[in-house]
């Protein structure tokens, strides 16, 4: 019997989840949420499952025209005469990634190097909440980067973007 070469990354990729099945599975989990376990106000108004990609453009330091697409998303949604009506697609964003196979171990310590997941990754969701410094918004008018690193280094100024899971 001949041994044949395997290819580590060929077995690598057979091995992960896909994006976009990744994104599909978030989709039907929140649907499922959505629809039959959470008790919605019935005023007209609910969340709902965007499964359309949505792009975006924002000005960052400048640079005009800065494209972003989404992997879809959940929307505030109102009742219309005719049905439902997407108000506002931007609730929450979905953003798929493959799943990486490893996280790597300090052997002195025995703690794992920060990995921050902030998007559907294989089978695992991570949920984070995003609050902004009071001076955030002046950080993002910046128009140079010269103007972000003065906003940045002056420390009566709070432009930080906060994060907490």
């Amino acid at each position: 019997m001949q041994m044949e070469h395997v290819d580590e990354d060929e077995n690598e990729n057979r091995g992960r989840i896909p994006e976009d099945i990744s994104v599909h599975l978030a989709i039907s989990f929140f649907q499922y949420a959505l629809q039959f376990c959470l008790v919605q106000p019935d005023n007209g108004v609910e969340g709902c499952v965007r499964i359309d990609r949505k792009q975006s453009q924002a000005i960052i330091a400048g640079a005009k025209n800065v494209t972003l697409w989404d992997d879809g998303g959940i929307g505030r949604s109102i009742r219309q005469s005719f049905g439902w009506e997407m108000e506002h697609p931007f609730l929450f964003l979905f953003e798929g990634k493959r799943a990486s196979k490893c996280i790597q171990i300090d052997p002195r310590s025995g703690k794992g190097s920060p990995v921050y997941l902030i998007a559907i990754c294989s089978t695992f969701i991570s949920f984070i909440h995003f609050t902004f410094g009071s001076d955030y918004n002046e950080y993002l008018d910046a128009t140079t980067v010269e103007e972000q690193k003065q906003l940045i280094n002056d420390s009566t100024k709070d432009t930080f973007a906060y994060m907490s899971c």
